[in-house]
């Protein structure tokens, strides 16, 4: 999650899954999904039925607090990027181009689950990721922080 530039879908759909469990938590989700499929492309992921997710959320060892609603936030998620008009497939296309805070987002609103202060809290982590405060000097691969944290 830590390389939004080459897994932008992974930092938005660890913000979705942010709600009624730690961020630590939250961030490790879209790793598991990637363990569990072998892959996060997001054309392999639009392929995962919601049942699939349901089930990987729900296994022995639970990955959230509310396993069958985030599973669900999850899958819808996943189907907006890859199928909606605008981001067709490009999640960075949420805060690509020079967008207002507010375009920032509303967009992240209108994801199923992301309320006001997930998409508040998703404005300030890019806002502070293009300062470079996020270099990709502190990063260490797309999920490293992720696998320490499991």
């Amino acid at each position: 999650m830590r390389n939004i530039e080459e897994y932008p879908h992974a930092f938005v759909l660890a913000c979705l899954m942010d709600t009624g469990v730690d961020a630590d938590v939250a961030r490790t989700i879209p790793y598991r999904v990637s363990e569990a499929l072998g892959t996060f492309e997001l054309q392999e992921l639009d392929k995962v039925s919601a049942e699939q997710y349901a089930e990987m959320f729900n296994g022995e060892k639970k990955w959230h607090r509310y396993p069958a609603r985030n599973a669900k936030f999850f899958y819808d998620g996943v189907h907006k990027i890859f199928d909606n008009e605008f981001m067709n497939g490009d999640a960075s296309r949420i805060w690509s181009g020079k967008p207002s805070s507010r375009d920032v987002i509303l967009r992240f609103m209108d994801f199923n689950g992301c309320g006001f202060k997930v998409a508040n809290m998703a404005w300030f982590i890019i806002a502070f990721s293009r300062l470079s405060i996020l270099s990709s000097e502190n990063s260490y691969g797309p999920f490293e922080f992720e696998k320490r944290h499991l």
